[in-house]
């Protein structure tokens, strides 16, 4: 997943990308270090035995972290 600052620059948003990881990880999501060439992608890589549950439930907590940190900006 690819994080920018808005969607027409397309401007890659490396710092954003870390506070993304960070609380997500503090809920308990481990996320693939920022990777790529401006360290602002997110890789996803659950385990290919993961349950729906688990896989629904690591969702979530991104889709939250994610919208916490726009309203934020906004």
């Amino acid at each position: 997943m690819e994080i920018v600052t808005d969607k027409a620059s397309k401007t890659p948003a490396p710092e954003l990308t870390k506070r993304i990881i960070e609380r997500a990880f503090h809920r308990g999501l481990l996320l693939i270090a920022p990777i790529g060439m401006f360290g602002n992608v997110i890789r996803i890589a659950p385990p290919l035995v993961i349950s729906e549950e688990l896989a629904d439930e690591g969702v979530r907590i991104l889709s939250e972290v994610i919208t916490e940190l726009d309203n934020r900006a906004h």
